[in-house]
């Protein structure tokens, strides 16, 4: 009985999660404003396509240096308003930001402007702009049974899954992956 635990419990944490390589964009843009006042329309918006079935995203904005006064930024993903950060000058970072996960899909990260009397600006932002870094990283990605670069390491895994899940249609639907085709792929570039 002890050792059917023991079993149990190596394979449910030798399917659980591969941490797998994050993928960082950086987009400059700038923004000319038609609106009057501080908050600048139109926002900037960025669509991402997150193809997991849960995943991590963060957000980092550098203002331009070529800004003549500082500016803040209210960031939104999917219209819903995740971070606003201090006023920042030229140059100036809001750090990294961890905003909640995301699911599988697209989504549209927004970042509104606005800005603060002071330097050129007197009352009204005219523009604004600087560089959007969006990284996006599995939170639940698979780890396999098998052990990476052991000839059994493939045949491990996929038994593994299919006694865990039933079949491997049903271990690449839950663990997020488009197809069976797809799972194998990712078993395959694991046990290497």
């Amino acid at each position: 009985m002890h050792r059917n635990i023991v079993a149990v419990l190596l394979l449910v944490v030798g399917v659980v999660g591969r941490a797998e390589a994050q993928t960082t964009t950086v987009y400059p843009f700038a923004v000319s404003c038609i609106s009057s006042g501080q908050v600048c329309d139109p926002p900037f918006e960025v669509t991402i396509s997150t193809p997991g079935a849960l995943t991590n995203l963060s957000v980092e904005y550098v203002a331009a240096t070529s800004h003549c006064s500082s500016v803040r930024v209210h960031i939104l993903v999917d219209d819903v308003l995740e971070y606003t950060s201090a006023f920042l000058g030229p140059g100036n970072s809001t750090g990294v930001i961890a905003l909640n996960a995301v699911t599988a899909g697209s989504h549209v990260i927004t970042v509104v402007g606005e800005g603060t009397p002071g330097g050129c600006n007197g009352g009204t932002l005219f523009s604004w702009g600087g560089d959007l870094t969006v990284t996006t990283s599995p939170s639940n990605a698979p780890v396999y049974a098998g052990t990476p670069g052991r000839p059994n390491c493939h045949g491990k895994s996929v038994s593994a899954l299919a006694q865990t899940y039933g079949d491997l249609a049903t271990a690449a639907s839950a663990l997020g992956f488009a197809s069976v085709a797809a799972l194998q792929n990712d078993i395959r570039i694991y046990c290497q």
